[in-house]
């Protein structure tokens, strides 16, 4: 094999920049519909808008070739981000079990903060 001969690597699965607006148009063609399924997942439009993004991110780095249906490959990639998502660690000790209750409020006029500095002043 000779030096300049191109072997396969990842500059090959780069979409080109033609090729790149049809990727954007069938994920806008899409996009409420993976909204949808991400916020009935997750609960939260945020974290809905965080998955699409990242699910877009994917979809740009995805090879068009191996692509059936867009619709079907995206659906698939928003469903399991969402899925990891509800699974990782940070979300299971940011979910509060017990009865919710309200920030204490400062009500001792001893305790004020400010009276403190006037005082200190």
């Amino acid at each position: 094999m000779e030096r300049n001969e191109r072997t396969s690597g990842p500059e090959e699965t780069k979409p080109q920049p033609a090729e790149d607006g049809g990727r954007l148009a069938a994920f806008d063609q899409y996009r409420g519909l993976l909204l949808s399924v991400a916020y009935r997942m997750l609960g939260s439009v945020a974290d809905a808008e965080d998955m699409l993004q990242e699910t877009y991110i994917r979809w740009q780095q995805s090879a068009s070739e191996e692509v059936r249906s867009p619709r079907a490959f995206l659906v698939t990639i928003i469903t399991r981000l969402c899925i990891n998502q509800l699974q990782s660690a940070r979300v299971q000790r940011e979910e509060y079990v017990g009865e919710w209750l309200p920030e204490p409020l400062v009500t001792d006029p001893a305790s004020d903060p400010l009276g403190t500095v006037k005082v200190d002043e």
